[in-house]
């Protein structure tokens, strides 16, 4: 797969392109939850494609096989948009549908607020958060990062 520069890091990215390879079809980002790697949307993905869309996939930083980079004075969130938003340029891909599940989804709602006039839709699945997420998601988002920055990782 390959590798993007984006804002200091490598992004994993994949494009799946529509019947017949047309380039100028909308283009739709999907974001999976958690910190899952782009393969969670790889079946949405294909059924976007088919149906005449180029869908772009993407590990988000932190997530999958892109780099793993922090930064203390943003939120990851606001990372996150910031990567999607160089990737779509770098691949010239955009105004867009951003669509993701879970923290996907959290990510396509900041996407939409930080750059709302590169957002042609929202496409939102599994909206989480609150007492219960924060409760049950806290290893897989905070502390197993705590954990490999303590081994010096």
């Amino acid at each position: 797969m390959p590798f993007a520069p984006i804002a200091g890091a490598s992004i994993n990215y994949e494009i799946l392109e529509p019947a017949g390879g047309r380039t100028t079809a909308p283009a739709i980002a999907l974001s999976p939850g958690s910190r899952s790697p782009l393969e969670e949307m790889r079946g949405l993905g294909i059924l976007m494609a088919a149906a005449g869309y180029r869908v772009l996939l993407h590990d988000r930083r932190n997530c999958g096989i892109s780099d793993v980079d922090f930064d203390a004075t943003r939120s990851e969130f606001e990372m996150w948009a910031d990567d999607m938003h160089g990737l779509l340029g770098y691949l010239g891909l955009g105004p867009a549908i951003i669509g993701g599940s879970s923290s996907g989804a959290r990510l396509a709602l900041t996407y939409a607020r930080r750059f709302p006039d590169r957002v042609s839709a929202l496409l939102l699945m599994r909206i989480t958060g609150g007492s219960f997420a924060v409760a049950r998601l806290v290893e897989k988002y905070f502390d197993v990062h705590a954990r490999a920055a303590a081994a010096g990782g």
